[in-house]
């Protein structure tokens, strides 16, 4: 809902502007700008040199005295990437070429356009920066649910229908959001207001422990990196022990993902974060040999529903279903997926079995941002004997129908 222009004093026009004003005036009393530090307002200085990621290909950041500097590549050749400067509060703002946006670190007020990004600030300790989302639906994350019901955050919409109102009152220290873009040509409204606009693109890393990588590049614009570093040092430990188990397991079931929309099926790529998550799982990936035909980067290939019998007609168990809730509802789209032998066999699993008060599935918030966890479903799914008894955290087994 956009600002109303024309004062009318109605009940609900004052509490709109009131959620406005609370939500500013809270980015107001944080300290973000250069003279605005305290007394002593910058910090000790970094350890110079660049960060070494293990995993992630598409970001990387620089360390300086007294400021960071972020690449975000949006394909693994990326000629070009994208350099984000982060300077510390209260410090001079060095002469850095090639620069997208600079940004005053520690960011005390964060748009995130994406409810991606909200595990990774998270675990950054810092999801009490949020002050605007593009939809309170979508939000899964319990603390910032309490805060949308306070009328601390607020919701500025998606990309290409972006509330610009809102996000100038906001005046935010950062606005988080991806696209293809650089940036995107419809957020050059927000560059205008001179907003600071990271774009991100961990969503085309293609594995598991890469995308977690990713809690870094977000930790940076909180100076939180050591807590970041923690989290993400034991979440790695967790699912190389997991993938160990699974490697040394009796060879695994056949694998089919994905679904039909609109005439196409659209599949994990070979090189994508599902098809490394079901090898690392110890199972057989049946697209494993797809080529996408337009970039290699590409997460996601469309192709026919004859190609997918051809591919993947015999495979034991089906994950990823699309939205169905169960099998007669996928039955009801297509009849013809019953003819995929894991469709007989009801061996369909779909990654929505958590979902937040308006029944938005919260996998694609929380569940790619835990790759063990996700991994263990998998095994548990896979390889029964292996995870005996696990209750499973995001996978279920779709039933016959639903009450």
């Amino acid at each position: 809902m956009r600002l109303i222009h024309h004062w009318q004093f109605t009940l609900a026009a004052v509490m709109m502007l009131a959620a406005h004003a609370s939500v500013a005036q809270r980015h107001a009393d944080a300290p973000a700008a250069a003279g605005d530090c305290g007394a002593d307002p910058v910090a000790p200085p970094y350890d110079a040199g660049p960060l070494r990621l293990r995993h992630a290909e598409l970001f990387g950041i620089e360390y300086f005295p007294h400021y960071k500097i972020l690449t975000v590549r949006l394909a693994p050749q990326d000629p070009s990437p994208l350099r984000y400067l982060l300077v510390q509060c209260g410090a001079p703002r060095p002469d850095v070429p090639d620069i997208a946006a600079t940004v005053t670190v520690p960011v005390r007020s964060t748009v995130a356009l994406s409810n991606a990004y909200l595990p990774f600030i998270a675990a950054s300790g810092a999801i009490g920066t949020v002050v605007a989302v593009n939809q309170h639906s979508h939000v899964g994350d319990a603390g910032l649910r309490k805060a949308i019901e306070r009328g601390a955050v607020l919701e500025v919409g998606r990309e290409g229908n972006l509330d610009r109102e809102r996000l100038a009152l906001l005046n935010p220290g950062v606005v988080l959001t991806y696209g293809d873009g650089r940036p995107p040509e419809s957020l050059a409204p927000l560059l205008r207001l001179g907003l600071p606009v990271v774009v991100t693109s961990e969503y085309r890393e293609t594995s598991p422990l890469a995308y977690a990588e990713w809690v870094l590049f977000f930790a940076a614009f909180f100076d939180s990196e050591s807590a970041a570093a923690a989290h993400l040092q034991s979440q790695s430990r967790r699912y190389e022990s997991l993938r160990r188990l699974a490697a040394n397991a009796a060879p695994g079931p056949a694998v089919l993902a994905g679904g039909s929309y609109r005439g196409n099926w659209y599949v994990p790529a070979p090189r994508s974060y599902t098809a490394r998550m079901i090898a690392d799982a110890g199972a057989r990936y049946v697209f494993s040999a797809l080529q996408p035909d337009g970039q290699a980067h590409e997460t996601t290939i469309a192709i026919s529903l004859e190609q997918a019998l051809a591919y993947g007609g015999d495979a034991d168990i089906w994950i990823d279903t699309m939205d169905w809730r169960s099998l007669a509802e996928a039955r009801s789209q297509d009849p013809r997926y019953a003819l995929f032998r894991a469709f007989q066999q009801r061996q369909l699993y779909n990654n929505d079995k958590r979902r937040n008060a308006y029944g938005t599935n919260t996998f694609w918030e929380a569940g790619l941002a835990e790759p063990d966890s996700v991994l263990a479903d998998l095994i548990a799914i896979f390889h029964p004997e292996l995870r005996a008894g696990q209750e499973l955290k995001w996978y279920r087994r779709l039933p016959e129908d639903v009450p």
